[in-house]
């Protein structure tokens, strides 16, 4: 069995007495492989690789071989991790915000929620926050009927008959139909 992450099987101790076994008996051996083996057979450590492994990734992390660092491997995983959360989030949001502003009605619950059950715990609660939020935006922007008020000159601001074609101003008889809405009478 074969597995990418052995080095969690040894205490770090032993690591770092391996890597330094190796520093100290590298001149008596024509390769790295041929001191890795020797102290992986004096320390009981499964296989070489491990070993050289272990010596390749603390030179790296010295600086004396190229490659990415621990400290760097680490925040490139917490990094991705954050993107992922982000991007789940994200996708959630768009979902309700499209769902919402296709029915003209606030975001249904039901449909976040079901979208942030493939999240992580911690993204289900910035999720869950967010769409609090937005939910409490969307009820105070849009009305909780499907159609919008029609407007009329007794509910329009003063000066929205500019912009709404509805609104009709000047004179007007009570009872009169609303010529601009396209009735006749």
């Amino acid at each position: 069995m074969s597995s990418s992450k052995p080095s969690n099987n040894y205490p770090p101790e032993l690591r770092e007495r391996a890597i330094r076994m190796v520093a100290e008996v590298r001149g008596e051996y024509t390769s790295d492989w041929a001191a890795a083996q020797s102290v992986a057979d004096k320390l009981g450590i499964g296989t070489p690789q491990t070993v050289l492994n272990w010596v390749r990734k603390a030179q790296v992390d010295a600086g004396q071989r190229p490659g990415v660092t621990s400290a760097e491997a680490a925040e490139l995983r917490r990094l991705r991790a954050e993107v992922k959360q982000l991007r789940l989030a994200n996708d959630i949001l768009k979902t309700a915000s499209a769902r919402s502003t296709a029915s003209r009605s606030p975001p249904s619950t039901c449909a976040v929620a079901d979208t942030a059950m493939r999240c992580t715990v911690p993204a289900v609660g910035a999720v869950i926050a967010a769409s609090i939020f937005i939910a409490s935006m969307v009820a105070t922007v849009w009305p909780t009927s499907t159609s919008l008020p029609r407007a009329t000159a007794t509910t329009a601001r003063p000066g929205a008959a500019r912009h709404h074609h509805r609104v009709r101003t000047g004179s007007r008889r009570a009872g009169a139909p609303n010529t601009a809405s396209g009735a006749t009478g």
